[in-house]
């Protein structure tokens, strides 16, 4: 599961407490090119996105339709400044259609990389 693959949802979680699902992401390569993993994050959130809207979330989990959505993205390395900037874009593209960006670093704190 990485960002790679740019067709497959990673995970699908249904969190209890917030009764919201989370579309979990995940980058956990060593190391990487930010031209190739931006191109490789915008077709990544294109397939999100689309799973999210256009009802396949809902036609795969009915009793959680309708439920809040979060795309949490998950870096194994911190993503450089350019990096960070097309993330805020996304944030500013999700926001109309009331899907919630999280970015975190896989460990045990899991900072927030985008405040």
């Amino acid at each position: 599961m990485s960002v790679h693959d740019t067709q497959q949802i990673d995970k699908v979680l249904f969190n209890e407490t917030t009764k919201g699902i989370t579309l979990l992401m995940v980058e956990d390569r060593d190391t990487y090119s930010s031209d190739k993993l931006l191109l490789e994050l915008q077709e990544k959130f294109n397939t999100y996105i689309r799973y999210a809207t256009e009802g396949l979330l809902a036609r795969h989990f009915p009793v959680w339709a309708g439920r809040p959505i979060t795309i949490r993205l998950e870096f194994k390395l911190a993503p450089d400044p350019e990096s960070l900037d097309f993330l805020r874009k996304v944030e500013e593209h999700l926001r109309p259609i009331k899907i919630q960006l999280q970015t975190v670093l896989i460990g045990p704190d899991e900072p927030s990389l985008m405040p």
